[in-house]
């Protein structure tokens, strides 16, 4: 789910921004938005899980190439760890511009 990931940082960084030029923090906005992915998030992911496995069934008849498919599209991504990792240290940064006076 990269491209969620990257519209989820992007609206986060958008935030910021808009914090920087009204010179206050818009706490609500943050809180929303936290709140708002949490109640969406476990159903996209649910959703795009289902899309791929429908995807696979329809395409392979063999229940155990459809398994074995099903498993490699499942799991954890190596990149996926590092991307998010990724993600943290630029928000770790913003963060730091802003505590160093960046917000004036």
């Amino acid at each position: 789910m990269y491209a969620e990931c990257a519209i989820y940082a992007a609206i986060l960084v958008g935030l910021t921004f808009i914090e920087l030029l009204l010179g206050f923090p818009l706490k609500g906005a943050y809180i929303g938005i936290y709140i708002l992915c949490g109640t969406l998030g476990n159903k996209l992911y649910y959703q795009k899980a289902q899309k791929e496995i429908d995807h696979i069934l329809a395409l392979h008849g063999d229940h155990e190439l459809r398994r074995s498919f099903i498993y490699q599209k499942g799991g954890t991504s190596g990149w996926g760890i590092v991307y998010g990792i990724g993600m943290i240290l630029i928000g770790v940064i913003i963060e730091l511009l802003m505590e160093e006076g960046f917000y004036y």
